[in-house]
């Protein structure tokens, strides 16, 4: 499940959980002893953002990273010493969360000459508006590497309806994912799930790894 490259970037579009995969990611590096940073670089959702985590995420020896939006006319953010310097780590998994649409994926297009080396991720609910289908999907993938002279190079499914989850939902979306996997030749990486799916999974025997979620991109009063 682990990349080989340093720098792995969660792109997605609104309502995949892209940034709940990276903070789960990023948790599950340093578990395994890796030098994490996780950098937000989500100019296009302002709630439910990966950096509103740091205070935790820092107590599990994870660095955390944003960039400040130059202006209230800007769609880009402003290049913080600090993201350029980690960046320049050759010992450091770097997790960069990032907008899945046109907009957001602008962003790596600034930082892309300070990146030696990625995997571009994009992580895909297929019960969200605009990546229901395969054709859905192509489009936003195209979009993406239009935007930020990047190429996708795997795919994540974290396709789920909420509290409402099953594993047919999982399923669903695989079988989806497949046939862009068989159009583009990107790769299913691997798939996402509630823990409590978890077994149901494992007896369905999927063949690709599968990252369990704990899940923190919740409502203020729904945390405890």
């Amino acid at each position: 499940m682990f990349f080989n490259k340093n720098t792995i970037i969660f792109c997605g579009y609104f309502g995949s959980g892209k940034t709940e995969v990276s903070i789960n990611y990023a948790l599950r590096l340093a578990e395994n002893q890796y030098k994490t940073a996780l950098i937000d670089l989500d100019i296009v959702n302002p709630y439910f953002r990966s950096r509103d985590e740091k205070q935790f995420l820092e107590t599990r020896g994870i660095i955390v990273a944003s960039s400040s939006i130059l202006s209230a006319g800007s769609d880009l953010p402003a290049l913080s010493p600090k993201i350029l310097g980690l960046l320049q780590q050759k010992d450091m998994k770097i997790i960069i969360d990032v907008g899945g649409d046109d907009v957001g994926a602008k962003v790596l297009r600034r930082f892309k000459r300070d990146i030696d080396g990625y995997e571009l991720i994009m992580v895909i609910n297929v019960f969200r508006p605009f990546t229901e289908d395969k054709e859905g999907i192509l489009k936003i993938i195209e979009s993406i590497q239009k935007s930020s002279g990047m190429c996708v190079t795997g795919l994540i499914n974290n396709s789920n309806l909420g509290n409402e989850t099953t594993i047919e939902h999982l399923i669903r979306g695989m079988e989806i994912i497949k046939k862009i996997e068989s159009e583009t030749g990107i790769p299913l990486k691997f798939h996402c799930l509630n823990k409590e799916l978890i077994n149901a999974a494992l007896e369905y025997g999927l063949l690709e790894p599968i990252l369990p979620l704990s899940f923190f991109m919740v409502p203020v009063w729904l945390k405890n």
